[in-house]
């Protein structure tokens, strides 16, 4: 558990740690030089199994990573935020599964998304489908996964430490993608919190994820221009302002040259990879349709199946935003229909 800044969360996700159903443990609190009360909350904890690694400057949340798994003295090391909630079994469902998974290296969970709204999400629960998702997004949650200790003999398998924004859970996956076996269990076990606490609240998404795709491309030794990076954050979901219908043809493009590169390459399972960028090109449909008639009818037309219904939503999505504009003295008009 690497800790920064987390003092209102922290004892919550101890006590989630400390109340699991298998006991032999050891848990690492690796502080990078809190200043919110964190570290007093956690020496509050009297329980032996509790280790504090401390560190007098900040070094950022990958270097006491780096320094949780090289002090860690068991066979698994399972991952946990401070301000998440481990559930009881989390620990012991995780060390059967590897113990009758040997070819397993990685094995996440299911969570509990605590937002405005709650929300259970899963990760794909084979090597083969998290694989084919890995230049999209993830393929497990970092902070609900345990991993085989073994990964790390290698001292190239490291979080990396001149990584300072957000996404180094991400990258890490990137990194051991081609020498780690993935998996999840099919099953809530923790609690994941989203909101201010995040590292990346209040932080521009879209550029993150530009620096994060470049480096992406990079581990995987793919190539990618600048243009490319740009296109490839938007079919992951970070869609910019005032798209126009030659960015669509041009993301079109794109999501027909990453299949390509893959057909070249073979990194991911082709079939599986496939599924997985055509599925991120249709579920962005409705939030392009929202953006204007010439770009929805364009998303429309470069799509291999072209849905009916998504015309009838663009309909109604530009018949209300027409009936919405305010005319000459207040009046409502109706644009574009004659």
């Amino acid at each position: 558990m690497t800790l920064y800044n987390k003092g209102a969360f922290v004892g919550e996700a101890i006590q989630s740690v400390l109340g699991q159903t298998f006991t032999d443990f050891e848990l690492l609190v690796v502080d990078d030089a809190s200043t919110d009360g964190g570290l007093e909350a956690v020496r509050g904890f009297s329980d032996p199994r509790i280790r504090i690694l401390e560190s007098a400057v900040n070094t950022g949340r990958p270097a006491a990573a780096n320094r949780g798994v090289a002090a860690a003295r068991g066979e698994y090391i399972a991952f946990l935020d401070a301000d998440d909630v481990m559930y009881p079994e989390r620990l012991a469902k995780q060390v059967a599964f590897l113990d009758a998974r040997p070819e397993v290296t990685i094995v996440g969970t299911c969570v509990r998304e605590l937002r405005d709204v709650d929300e259970f999400v899963c990760w794909p629960t084979t090597h083969e489908e998290g694989l084919a998702r890995i230049i999209l997004g993830d393929a497990y949650l970092h902070p609900s996964s345990m991993v085989r200790a073994t990964l790390f003999s290698d001292p190239a398998v490291r979080f990396d430490e001149s990584w300072r924004i957000p996404g180094m859970d991400y990258l890490f996956q990137v990194a051991v993608c081609q020498r780690a076996v993935f998996a999840n269990l099919p099953e809530v076990l923790g609690c994941y919190r989203r909101g201010t606490n995040n590292f990346r609240s209040g932080r521009d998404g879209r550029n993150d994820r530009l620096q994060i795709a470049r480096r992406t491309f990079g581990l995987l030794g793919l190539p990618a221009s600048d243009q490319d990076i740009e296109d490839h954050v938007t079919l992951t979901g970070y869609l910019p302002a005032g798209l126009r219908a030659r960015d669509i043809r041009r993301l079109r493009q794109w999501r027909d040259r990453l299949l390509q590169l893959n057909e070249e390459r073979g990194l991911f399972p082709k079939q599986l990879f496939r599924q997985e960028v055509m599925a991120y090109w249709h579920r962005h449909y409705h939030r392009v349709a929202d953006q204007g008639w010439c770009v929805g009818l364009a998303y429309w037309y470069h799509s291999p199946n072209r849905h009916w219904a998504w015309l009838t939503y663009l309909a109604k999505v530009q018949v209300k935003r027409a009936v919405r504009r305010p005319g000459p003295k207040g009046a409502a008009t109706v644009a574009g229909i004659s």
